[in-house]
């Protein structure tokens, strides 16, 4: 988002208790690329546009977000892969109990049992939280959270002939029917083009009658 003080507060604690080699900070965006200048063991994963793609990966234990010129559903999207959700905004709630007064170890407590996530409007607070919840959270590996072959041709299958929705709703033009039809016979290789092109504004499924 628009807010990389979680991340220094989170870089200076690794350091100070010797966690550098057992826990990695990634940026999205602005935020990443000022972490970066600071923390030379920040990976910076893509720039906002794809802030969705990233968490969606399925990479993040704990994400910190804040505010942001794009509008998606990032609960939602932290809630699919599993990841923690830490809210900052001050002015904006994505839908998170305020846990800005509760102890920190409370709130880790909360985070490791299950909880999705935390609005937190503290900063520092919001750095230490997320180094201690990622130490205790146990997920799932990240492939669990994609589909294989064999479900994505049977999700692709579902693609109807005479819709294209998705490609009426594409900002980018994108052919995602006519690929996704070509999934059920070949395979996710055939949605590598679309995928070039796809910054994951959603659009395409919120429109689509098969939720694919």
């Amino acid at each position: 988002g628009d807010n990389f003080l979680p991340g220094w507060v989170a870089a200076n604690y690794l350091k100070e208790k010797g966690l550098t080699e057992q826990i990695e900070i990634c940026g999205i965006g602005p935020a990443g690329d000022d972490i970066a200048r600071f923390y030379d063991r920040c990976r910076v994963i893509t720039g906002m546009v794809k802030a969705s793609k990233a968490i969606r990966s399925g990479i993040a234990d704990v994400i910190v977000g804040s505010s942001s010129c794009l509008q998606f559903d990032i609960l939602a999207d932290a809630q699919s892969v599993d990841s923690r959700l830490i809210w900052i905004s001050k002015e904006r709630n994505v839908g998170l109990p305020d846990r800005t007064d509760d102890p920190v170890d409370k709130i880790v407590q909360d985070l490791v049992a299950g909880a999705p996530g935390a609005w937190i409007r503290d900063c520092e607070k919001a750095g230490e939280v997320a180094v201690k919840a990622a130490q205790g959270i146990k997920r799932k590996p990240k492939a669990d959270y994609l589909l294989s072959e064999d479900e994505a041709k049977k999700e692709a299958k579902k693609c109807r002939e005479d819709c294209d929705l998705c490609f009426n709703s594409c900002p980018n033009s994108l052919m995602i029917g006519k690929s996704l039809r070509k999934v059920a016979q070949e395979g996710l290789g055939a949605l590598a083009k679309v995928e070039e092109g796809c910054y994951f504004c959603h659009k395409c499924e919120e429109v689509c009658p098969e939720n694919i």
